[in-house]
């Protein structure tokens, strides 16, 4: 292809545009079929009850339902 070749040059430049958008979309594809078919791990976190706390001090004997408990 000879640089002055203006028409060659384009049309190289659309050909190669185009391969690289089809591989892209072709990847994307891949992408989200995989991510689709991938099993969900099942959350621990929802479907645990939470412990129950107890607060230390005497004034208050309170259960408290927070995941991060009470720390006096």
């Amino acid at each position: 292809m000879e640089v002055l070749d203006r028409t060659a040059w384009q049309a190289k430049v659309k050909e190669g545009i185009k391969s690289v958008e089809e591989k892209r979309e072709l990847e994307r594809e891949e992408k989200i079929t995989s991510r689709h078919q991938r099993t969900q791990p099942v959350s621990t976190s929802h479907t645990t009850p939470a412990t129950d706390y107890t607060c230390s001090k005497t004034s208050c004997q309170r259960s408290c339902k927070s995941r991060i408990g009470l720390h006096i």
